[in-house]
């Protein structure tokens, strides 16, 4: 774990894939450390949301809802890193799971949305 992760004290929540690990902080931001290709990177876009109020993990990569529904994703594509293909669909969402190859997204009116 690199030291400027090992020095946070506001961690209330953390995810992994199989080569990268995700932390959500209190104050809303996400941090990731590991294989950055698999997630272990988070973009600069992702860094600088300070509304993140979940993270989940698929093999390689992660996605985060953020408090206004929308969800955003990073690591590899075939993984569910990539939400282009259903972005206009990531509207409203309460919650976000994962399994190895990719995420579902569960709408606050009572859709569902797959990718990966």
């Amino acid at each position: 774990m690199p030291p400027e992760i090992r020095s946070l004290t506001d961690i209330v929540e953390v995810v992994s894939n199989w080569h990268a690990f995700c932390a959500r902080r209190r104050n809303g931001r996400v941090v990731a450390w590991g294989n950055a290709t698999n997630g272990g990177t988070v973009p600069t876009a992702v860094a600088q949301c300070p509304d993140i109020v979940q993270v989940a993990g698929s093999a390689w990569a992660f996605a985060a809802l953020r408090s206004n529904g929308t969800v955003v994703c990073w690591g590899r594509a075939e993984s569910g890193g990539d939400t282009s293909r259903v972005v206009g669909q990531l509207t409203n969402v309460r919650a976000v799971y994962a399994n190895s190859n990719g995420f579902c997204a569960l709408c606050s009116d009572g859709r569902v949305v797959t990718w990966g």
